[in-house]
């Protein structure tokens, strides 16, 4: 079991790693350019790469995410 969740724009089979686990990729710093965050060299990708761990797990809702950010 397990889960790697990559900061990438690749499919998950284009990374081949050397583990038993679930592979997810998420373009996180895409997204930050898409929503004009950071600058051109530096992008945050906190917050996408959360939705994406709340996304793929289940762990937690979106709305107690939101909450906490809002805190």
């Amino acid at each position: 079991g397990g889960l790697v969740l990559i900061n990438s724009s690749k499919a998950p089979e284009d990374h081949e790693l050397p583990v038993r686990a679930k592979v997810v990729t998420v373009n996180a710093t895409g997204i930050a350019e898409r929503h004009g965050l950071g600058t051109a060299t530096s992008r945050p990708v906190n917050t996408a790469i959360l939705g994406a761990l709340v996304r793929v797990t289940g762990l937690v809702s979106f709305e107690s995410v939101e909450a906490a950010i809002r805190k």
